[in-house]
């Protein structure tokens, strides 16, 4: 087959990175590229490795992408290895400076795949070894592979929990120290194929064989990707390539703070946003504001190009467009966030990331403060403050704002943490993380994996990036300078406003969360969500430190356990019958020759003379009820006749004969010439050609009239008479 892009003949490739993968961060592209390739692993379909097929343009095509979207490396799967394309692949990601890594696994392991994989390893390839396939395969695949450790590491795809804690306890502690769990999420959530706190328990249970093996593993889930979620649908774009529609630019940039704020259908509050990161003291040249639009049909974008357009070549601003295929609504499996922050990352220039939500009002100092307080910490996140619904307008100013009158108080959870003063002291601190006013280091953010892509729902995305701040060792801070959020409208809101829809939202998220960090305080602090019918609380057994103690209590175990199999353990089939179960056969010996046909002797007697007695009464009762029966019936049917006969002879003369005629003859003859009549003639020429135009023009120029008496009156009941600015 000729390539459409790129010559067919074969092009050499050379390792760009030889960099340990164990040491290697950032986000790993998965590239799968083939529905009709043989898998050889047995794992595809849970990874999301069969994809439509593409011809060679295409695949370049996604390694553009990856490169663009400043991916670290970029996996293939299992039947890379044997691909024809495979080393123009190979070339043209050596080009793009991409670390190439493809997934092995012990299935279908021989002699001639042994030698293909030993050739990739000196090339420079890096393996994702896919576990899961005890055997000798298995055993000769990781001698091979710890010759090559630099460029190695593990993952087992769990699709049988039950054997997982005896299989991992099994494996050497180099592939230990490199294992990563993948569990894969249930396409069919009614066959409930993982639950979560089976996970957990398998975990816990792993690690605990482990240790008594003497053996040392760190839970940890699947290293650079995202977790396949089977149900985002096919066209879903999930890493956008977006291009500012409209900017302005300083003559001179030195850009230290990137302000990046998705917005859906927030335009009015969007614009205040805006003009409140205009107004910061730090030098417009050392930020910017990128605004990605997730798709907004209320007219944000013609109304923010004219907003920004007298700041052209004073400001630093870009506006992007992420499109959507299908509308969405407010809490549905839409949600894109995450995703539309990653394109605002990949247009930004700013070493401090500052993730911003679309109703948050920044002090003109913020920015300044930020970059001065980053130098010492690594995240920093504001203290918000909500404010209440009757200030909340696209007029309201930070500085006119009172917080002991305009806002009101957090729920409990935030409203806790808010007064920490340390929040690195407080336990499970990740868990606090909040992209309301998020802000990060360029470099830590690219490094950890960027927002992950598979949070369909609202929420746990941000907490996702909080966990993988935390477990890197960042410093967190809870910023004194306070923000205020915007009162959200009930359309903005994604769970319509209702603690139980929230509840249920963030459990979904959650679960996709758990699945990526696989920790276990995470899932006791998240119990509610991740298992909501569970109430059973597990307690650790705790051991006697007494030597003598525990050693007698050891032997009276077991001992009562060798006990209890001699007794009732079935035995073996090859051996001598008395070496298990004696009590068991004894009791079976009993039991099928004396007490078994005994007891059917005596109930088949039983059940002849109750079968007959049965019939008897029956037949009796039967006769006696249709007798009465038919009676009945005659009595029924006589009554209804007469009645019927009354009925239609009375009523229905009445109702044909009288009330049918006055109807249409009088009411409704009445009812069109005078009501309606009067209604089209008289009222609508009135209200449309006299009382909607003067109440139209009396609005337009009423407002400069109006407005001077508003300000006033919102400044004398919140200054003079100290009137707290609720709705009456």
């Amino acid at each position: 087959m000729q390539l459409d892009v790129y010559e067919a003949t074969k092009r050499t490739w050379s390792p760009t990175n030889t960099t340990d993968l164990e040491q290697l961060g950032g986000r790993f592209y998965f590239l799968p590229f083939s529905q009709e390739a043989r898998c050889s692993c047995g794992f595809c379909t849970e990874m999301g490795a069969l994809t439509e097929s593409k011809v060679p343009a295409e695949i370049f095509r996604s390694l553009d992408r990856a490169h663009s979207s400043q991916y670290q490396a970029v996996i293939f799967p299992c039947y890379f290895v044997h691909h024809p394309w495979r080393s123009e692949i190979l070339a043209h990601c050596h080009d793009l400076g991409l670390r190439v890594i493809t997934q092995i696994s012990a299935r279908g392991w021989s002699p001639t795949l042994e030698q293909e994989v030993v050739q990739l390893a000196q090339q420079g390839i890096g393996f994702n070894v896919l576990l899961g396939n005890p055997g000798a395969p298995e055993t000769r695949l990781l001698a091979v592979m710890q010759s090559h450790s630099e460029s190695t590491y593990y993952t087992l795809v769990v699709t049988q929990p039950g054997a997982v804690p005896k299989y991992v306890a099994s494996l050497p502690q180099p592939v230990l120290n490199a294992l990563h769990f993948y569990f894969p999420l249930d396409p069919i959530e009614t066959r409930r194929m993982f639950v979560t706190p089976k996970i957990n328990q398998t975990l816990r249970k792993t690690a605990q064989l482990v240790r008594r093996a003497g053996k040392y593993l760190r839970i940890r889930g699947p290293k650079g990707v995202d977790i396949y979620e089977p149900h985002i649908p096919t066209d879903r774009e999930l890493e956008p390539d977006l291009s500012p529609l409209f900017q302005t630019v300083t003559a001179q940039r030195d850009i230290q703070v990137s302000v990046i704020i998705p917005a859906y259908n927030s335009r009015d509050y969007l614009k205040n946003v805006i003009r409140h990161a205009f107004k910061q003291n730090l030098p417009a040249e050392n930020f910017e504001v990128i605004v990605v639009d997730d798709g907004s049909n209320d007219g944000t974008q013609e109304e923010l190009a004219r907003f920004v357009a007298p700041y052209q070549g004073t400001r630093n601003f870009k506006y992007l467009y992420f499109s959507r295929l299908t509308p969405r609504q407010r809490g549905d499996s839409q949600f894109r966030a995450g995703i539309a922050r990653n394109a605002g990352v990949k247009n930004s220039n700013g070493r401090i990331l500052l993730f911003l939500d679309s109703d948050m009002l920044l002090p003109p100092h913020y920015l300044s403060d930020l970059a001065v307080k980053m130098e010492k910490y690594d995240v920093i996140q504001g203290k918000r403050l909500f404010l209440n619904e009757d200030v909340s307008n696209e007029l309201t100013s930070y500085q006119l704002i009172d917080p002991e009158i305009d806002t009101y108080p957090e729920d409990p959870y935030w409203a806790s943490f808010q007064a920490t003063d340390d929040w690195n002291k407080l336990h499970n601190h990740w868990k606090y993380v909040c992209t309301h006013s998020l802000a990060v280091k360029a470099e830590d953010f690219k490094n950890l994996g960027w927002f992950r892509k598979t949070f369909l729902y609202y929420g746990f995305e941000d907490v996702d990036l909080g966990f993988r701040l935390a477990q890197s060792g960042k410093r967190f801070l809870l910023n004194d300078v306070a923000i205020y959020h915007l009162h959200p409208p009930p359309s903005q809101s994604e769970y319509s406003r209702s603690p139980a829809r929230r509840q249920m939202i963030l459990s979904k998220t959650c679960r996709i969360f758990f699945h990526h960090s696989l920790d276990e305080l995470a899932f006791e602090d998240f119990r509610g969500m991740l298992a909501p019918s569970e109430n059973i609380k597990i307690e650790m057994p705790t051991i006697n430190t007494k030597a003598t103690r525990f050693w007698l209590s050891h032997f009276y175990q077991v001992f009562r356990w060798r006990l209890m199999w001699f007794l009732f353990h079935p035995a073996p089939k090859a051996t001598f019958h008395l070496t298990g179960g004696l009590v068991r056969r004894t009791f079976q010996l009993i039991y099928w020759r004396a007490l078994w046909p005994t007891a059917c002797w005596t109930y088949w007697r039983v059940k002849a003379i109750g079968n007959w007695l049965y019939w008897r009464t029956y037949s009796l009762a039967n006769l006696l009820r249709w007798r009465v029966k038919a009676i009945d019936n005659w009595l029924y049917w006589r009554t209804y006749s007469l009645a019927n006969l009354l009925r239609w002879r009375v009523i229905g003369n009445f109702y044909w004969k009288v009330m049918v005629p006055m109807f249409w003859g009088v009411v409704m003859p009445l009812y069109w010439n005078l009501v309606m009549g009067f209604y089209w003639k008289i009222l609508c020429p009135i209200y449309g050609k006299v009382l909607v135009p003067a109440y139209w023009l009396f609005y337009k120029l009423a407002w400069p009239i109006r407005k001077p008496f508003y300000m006033v009156a919102y400044q004398y009941r919140k200054r003079l008479l100290r009137q707290p600015m609720e709705r009456l």
